[in-house]
């Protein structure tokens, strides 16, 4: 699922975290009417740049629907990092909390049309991990404040799910630095900007496919039929198979 935000128009008024999801670009699931929606991790990730055409995400989902292949993405050291010690940031949130963090794969809301990938869920909470550098772990640290694309993935989850609470995981794994555990509460500003920029993103993705389609482009896989044991068998007998 993917979503651009990038076309809203902002005013002088608006908190700067609205603003910020109206520039993001929010990676989310977006259900092709004719398939399966593939399960992918959702991301916050910079701005958009605008240009003639289709806008990028636009044209990378589009161009994953028409092929049914995901488009392959870089992955940084520091992404790389995260990875590796995100199971240690997890069991470091348990031991701290005595919670039981279920992990889980890809959230889709009610709809079906766009998701978020946690990284963990509890009954009545979600799950976001970072495992920033040094530096970035003292930024946040000191300053106490979400960076803003961290702070639109959690609130893109607690959207997308429903709770009431996401707790935010700064790990560190040097000495000195001590691990910390942040709580983050609905954001009803940016809800309301989630709830009126991914209907009409998705609405877009669709006419743009639906265009791509009449003008002869798209995959569409060949159905295929599984027969049960009973089922083969009878076709056998009627063949004049004498091993049916």
């Amino acid at each position: 699922m993917e979503l651009c935000v990038t076309s809203q128009s902002s005013t002088d008024n608006e908190d700067h975290r609205v603003r910020a999801a109206r520039r993001a670009v929010v990676r989310v699931q977006t259900r092709a009417p004719h398939r399966k929606p593939h399960l992918r991790h959702h991301h916050a990730a910079g701005q958009a740049q605008g240009r003639a055409g289709a806008a990028p995400v636009h044209a990378d989902l589009l161009a994953e629907r028409l092929t049914l292949q995901v488009t392959e993405h870089f992955t940084t050291a520091a992404m790389d990092r995260g990875t590796e010690l995100e199971p240690s940031a997890r069991a470091f949130y348990e031991l701290t909390t005595g919670r039981t963090v279920r992990e889980v794969g890809f959230c889709l809301d009610d709809g079906g049309r766009w998701g978020c990938s946690p990284d963990g869920l509890m009954d009545d909470a979600g799950l976001e991990i970072k495992c920033p550098g040094k530096a970035g772990f003292v930024d946040v640290a000191e300053s106490g404040a979400l960076p803003d694309d961290h702070a639109l993935q959690c609130q893109f989850g607690l959207w997308v799910t429903g709770l009431s609470r996401w707790d935010y995981v700064l790990f560190a794994d040097v000495r000195g630095l001590q691990s910390q555990i942040i709580e983050v509460r609905p954001d009803a500003k940016l809800h309301a900007a989630f709830a009126e920029i991914l209907p009409a993103f998705c609405d877009e993705l669709d006419a743009m496919e639906a265009k791509m389609r009449a003008a002869g482009h798209g995959y569409t896989p060949p159905v295929v039929i599984v027969k049960s044991e009973e089922q083969q068998r009878q076709e056998d007998i009627a063949d004049g198979n004498p091993f049916a």
